[in-house]
């Protein structure tokens, strides 16, 4: 076996010492070199003591260095010639075993036997093969589950369109639970151009302020959301959009639909994305506004208007539409203490003061035609007297 580049680097003052102690070559820097440039010459990059011819070849054009006595001397001593040897082919065992123990290791990882060879050229075909087996899988399993337990988002349609008793199925058509419109107190279902531009613009700065040009959820709030939960080690915030909202509401049963856990999550931001997908901006926002409880067995905005404040959603001002608008996040609470829904009407109008600011104004609908809503400073300020 050849050595290596390097291997022979490192064996060159091993070949050195032989050369200087068990062939007799005087301590002459310039014949040891000499000795070296026959050596190279006759052996042709084989080791000194691996081959007898070699060695005998060499020895006689080494008359000039060596005595006659000492090379009878020499002749039936064969140890001479194993321990350099030994001191060579240690090295090289050790590198060979170190190659085979990685190639061991590379099968191990593509899940082969060590009996089995494998060249380097298929290592990366049989790992690609087995990531792709497993992403298979996994998908397989994803589609399975998807059809399983992801509910079907074709209710949506069918309580827009005003049925009130609606099975709530998966894919496959099994029934998962029955939703009742309303869910509490009493509803009364209007169109979204029944409904004030100040209560529209209040619930979008309040609830969802990228609401007609996010995908159903926010990608920036749920990573906020993440952070503030990680630093109170707790959830401190849920990151919910209008969407997110409408789908726990209506498609995620109600024994579920208050679990704080990973996975309930992510089944809320997949079926957000799948129904904005499906449904028009406009149709949730009305859905949202006419199924979304605000207290005192009011759900929806126009019961809601009549019980807070006698009147049609329609004729809500800004000041009664920031309280209405507040309400979804406690509605018991806020709305049977005075005090906390005025604190909390204040912080609405707060609100919609930052989202205003500079000129900005809050967009009723979507395209680039769309109606907006942009209240002046005085309006607020006057709201926030009342």
């Amino acid at each position: 076996m050849k050595p290596t580049a390097k291997m022979k680097l490192l064996l060159l003052p091993l070949n050195y010492l032989y050369l200087r102690i068990f062939l007799g070559i005087k301590q002459s820097d310039s014949k040891v070199q000499n000795a070296l440039l026959q050596y190279n010459r006759y052996c042709k990059g084989h080791f000194l003591f691996a081959e007898e011819r070699c060695y005998g070849r060499f020895m006689n054009e080494s008359n000039t260095h060596c005595s006659e006595r000492k090379r009878r001397k020499r002749k039936g001593q064969a140890y001479k010639i194993i321990i350099p040897v030994l001191f060579t082919a240690i090295p090289i065992a050790m590198q060979t075993r170190l190659r085979s123990k990685n190639e061991d290791l590379n099968r191990k990882k593509c899940g082969m036997g060590s009996g089995e060879r494998i060249t380097n050229k298929r290592i990366p075909l049989i790992c690609g093969g087995i990531v792709f087996i497993a992403a298979f899988a996994a998908f397989a399993a994803f589609l399975i589950y998807g059809l399983v337990s992801v509910p079907d988002i074709s209710v949506l349609g069918k309580i827009a369109s005003g049925e009130k008793d609606v099975p709530v199925t998966n894919l496959l058509g099994q029934e998962f639970f029955v939703y009742h419109s309303p869910q509490y107190g009493e509803n009364i279902p209007v169109q979204l151009s029944d409904i004030s531009d100040e209560m529209i613009a209040m619930t979008i700065a309040t609830e969802d302020s990228r609401f007609f040009t996010n995908p159903g959820f926010s990608p920036a709030a749920i990573l906020r959301a993440v952070l503030q939960n990680l630093h109170f080690r707790q959830t401190y915030s849920g990151a919910s959009t209008i969407t997110q909202q409408l789908v726990k509401n209506i498609l995620i049963p109600e024994d579920k639909r208050f679990e704080r856990s990973f996975g309930r999550k992510a089944m809320e931001i997949y079926l957000a994305a799948a129904v904005t997908s499906c449904y028009d901006k406009e149709t949730i926002l009305t859905l949202y506004l006419n199924e979304i409880y605000y207290g005192r067995y009011a759900c929806g905005v126009e019961k809601a208007a009549e019980v807070y404040f006698g009147k049609h959603a329609s004729e809500l001002d800004l000041s009664e539409a920031a309280f209405i608008a507040g309400l979804p996040q406690a509605p018991n609470y806020y709305g049977n203490d005075p005090a906390a829904g005025a604190r909390r009407q204040r912080e609405v109008l707060r609100i919609a003061e930052r989202e205003t600011r500079d000129g900005r104004c809050i967009p009723l609908g979507s395209g680039k035609n769309a109606r907006q809503y942009c209240p002046g400073r005085d309006e607020i300020e006057l709201a926030l007297e009342k």
